[in-house]
């Protein structure tokens, strides 16, 4: 008895070592090619290390189209202990992820689950290879982060259903730091609802529920708002990126079937898959529509009988309304890193139901503990090959198109990336496969414009800065940049119009301020 009693620490040591064990080739890897300058490699505020200007820049910024201050402040301090290179964050990355793993185990046992079903759900989220993006992007942090905090919520507030002290105001605390490191904790206060009804088993009046969850919704309404606000300002939901509000409601039942189906089979996982916009096909939709509602149907069934089916179930779907779609933004229909989260749901429902079935069917335990084995060995090797992929940004992007379909955006930035190592030939190549797919993508047009300029090609790079401000007139570095290039060609009146608008966009631009003093000199100059 004392023996079974002292085995809740022995399994958490071997989820740490089966972790580090699995996330082995981390420590290899570099940044990426999508965000992680803006993050780290090229952001001199971050790179500075944690300051009372930091501080408030992180609190001020909408950089990368997010607010999202803790996860700012925290890649400051890694900068302040580690420097610049990315062997640091990523340490701290999977440091946050064993956190997590440790906390779906130990919240799990702290509310009497049972062991083994509680440690194979924490062996599953901790070696997913779907959990390889959250983790191995540095760009990233904001979802280990905010996962951190989040269960930290559960766990105290765990700890206030039983009558402990401070549970329900570290719960509140927990919540707000987590909607601070990234919004996507929005769903918390449904997720209490959800642990009220299993593990919990609360049974408490409706009025009550709703009276103890006010501020948590509170909250998370205030994120709301600052986060739409946030993303409108800073031309996250470019209108010519948007897909029609039909395709995307359209879309939303076949995205929740596309995560459910690279759980079981996670194959062919990529840093972007593209949003189908209006190609997608009707009877798609219908099928995925039928596929959930039979699955809800059969969990709700379940509830008495099975309550981790149900709460499983629910926790999948509440947790991945936030980035389902709907508000469209980027270029993804979905993303590996938004099931850090919602995979929780998943993995207790199937850790808990293979209990069960074992149980039933009366495996031998021998038999039960070879089988889990193989299973998570056959999820460890995956994350170990995929982790290999995010080894640096050619890598990823070059395998991202081996695995999808008309990738339009991992087409310029694998463009990108060439230009930089000044393969310009070879990144034009990818502009123009970007652009044969999407003839209207500003991105790949301004990347084309700055590659065709590096050559001294002057009169295509007019042309493609020219297509940019068609598709997006307010893309403010392509009219200071195409403000330059008729400067050069004596197109003074119209140089100086372009200045103005860049300014207008971009008020801290100083090289517009002096390319319009220039041109309004030479302007006069002309006019005596």
């Amino acid at each position: 008895m004392a023996a079974r009693r002292n085995a809740d620490p022995w399994i958490a040591v071997a989820l740490v070592a089966a972790t580090l064990a699995a996330w082995a080739p981390l420590w290899r890897n570099g940044f990426t090619a999508i965000d992680d300058a803006a993050y780290v490699a090229r952001n001199p505020t971050v790179l500075a290390g944690l300051s009372w200007h930091g501080a408030a820049w992180a609190f001020q910024t909408r950089t990368a189209a997010n607010w999202h201050p803790l996860t700012w402040l925290s890649l400051m301090l890694d900068a302040q202990l580690f420097g610049a290179g990315a062997t640091g964050y990523h340490a701290t990355n999977l440091l946050l992820h064993l956190l997590n793993v440790l906390l779906v185990f130990v919240g799990l046992r702290g509310v009497q689950a049972a062991r083994w079903p509680s440690a194979l759900a924490a062996a599953l989220f901790a070696l997913h290879p779907l959990r390889v993006e959250s983790v191995a992007w540095v760009a990233e942090r904001k979802d280990v982060l905010c996962a951190f905090f989040y269960l930290l919520a559960l766990v105290a507030w765990g700890r206030f259903a039983r009558g402990l002290r401070f549970g329900w105001g570290s719960a509140l605390a927990a919540c707000a730091l987590a909607l601070l490191a990234k919004p996507m904790a929005v769903s918390l206060p449904l997720a209490l609802w959800i642990v009220d009804r299993w593990p919990l088993r609360r049974r408490i009046p409706l009025r009550r529920e709703l009276l103890e969850t006010l501020p948590f919704f509170a909250l998370s309404a205030a994120s709301c708002v600052v986060t739409l606000w946030v993303q409108l300002s800073s031309g996250a939901t470019e209108a010519w990126l948007r897909p029609p509000l039909w395709a995307r409601l359209a879309f939303t039942p076949v995205a929740f079937l596309r995560y459910l189906e690279l759980t079981l089979w996670p194959a062919d996982l990529a840093v972007l898959y593209p949003h189908p916009g209006t190609s997608l096909a009707m009877g798609e939709v219908v099928a995925a529509l039928g596929v959930l509602l039979a699955i809800t149907a059969f969990a709700f069934e379940s509830r008495r009988k099975r309550p981790w089916l149900s709460w499983g179930w629910a926790w999948f779907l509440v947790t991945l309304v936030p980035v389902i779609g709907v508000v469209h933004v980027g270029f993804q229909g979905i993303a590996d890193r938004y099931t850090y989260l919602p995979s929780l749901g998943l993995s207790v429902a199937f850790a808990f139901g293979a209990a069960e079935l074992a149980q039933r069917l009366r495996v031998p335990s021998a038999a039960r503990a070879a089988l889990a084995a193989a299973a998570l060995g056959a999820l460890a090797v995956l994350t170990f090959r995929q982790l290999v992929v995010w080894r640096d940004g050619p890598t990823l992007l070059q395998h991202a198109l081996a695995v999808t379909r008309d990738n339009f955006a991992v087409h310029a930035y694998l463009a990108n990336e060439l230009a930089s190592a000044g393969r310009r030939d070879e990144a034009i190549a990818h502009y123009r496969e970007a652009l044969r797919i999407r003839p209207d993508f500003p991105h790949a047009h301004y990347g084309l414009g700055v590659t065709y300029e590096e050559q001294g090609q002057l009169g295509p790079a007019i042309d493609e800065y020219e297509a940019v401000l068609r598709a997006n007139p307010d893309f403010a570095n392509a009219h200071f940049n195409l403000a330059n290039l008729l400067g050069q060609s004596g197109r003074l009146e119209e140089a100086e119009l372009h200045y103005r608008r860049a300014l207008a966009l971009d008020p801290a631009n100083e090289g517009a301020e002096r390319g319009l003093a220039l041109v309004e000199q030479l302007l006069r100059q002309r006019q005596r």
